[in-house]
């Protein structure tokens, strides 16, 4: 499972999977949201209108072989991984399943600037979006920020 911000710079993003697999002889599958579900607006609306728990990102963290599987954090230069709510959302689920730390890959380039925002900083594009996000994190939010901290400080 690849947690990216959707945000950064396309080349970037694919150059970072590809120096974060480059050395394996068998790499892992990579889900991608943005490759594997149909981009229409309405339809990933429709999607994500389930609760979070079955949303297509929590189904595909809970269906990986903590054998093989990884929740892989793609950083990037630009926009701050974890100021979307939905990359804070897709961590909380791979905390909860036991992806972090133990199978839990950090590539991209880091980016100091990132260092002193909260999950609760974080935004979705859509209100409702927002609201049920923050809902699902409220309660986990100063373990949610530590392990944002543990992610962002790794090299």
């Amino acid at each position: 499972f690849v947690t990216h911000c959707w945000d950064e710079p396309f080349g970037e993003f694919v150059a970072s999977l590809e120096q974060g697999i480059e050395h394996m002889l068998n790499p892992p599958p990579l889900w991608i949201c943005s490759f594997a579900l149909y981009q229409d607006q309405g339809m990933i609306q429709k999607m994500l209108l389930v609760p979070i728990n079955k949303s297509p990102f929590a189904r595909v963290i809970k269906s990986l072989d903590k054998k093989v599987g990884k929740f892989i954090v793609v950083r990037n230069t630009t926009t701050d991984l974890y100021s979307r709510l939905w990359c804070v959302c897709e961590l909380l689920v791979a905390k909860r399943e036991g992806f972090i730390p133990d199978h839990t890959w950090v590539i991209g380039k880091r980016n100091d600037l990132f260092e002193h925002s909260s999950c609760l900083d974080a935004k979705a594009s859509d209100p409702i979006d927002q609201d049920r996000i923050m809902k699902y994190i409220s309660n986990d939010h100063e373990e949610i920020d530590q392990i944002i901290k543990d992610l962002r400080n790794k090299k």
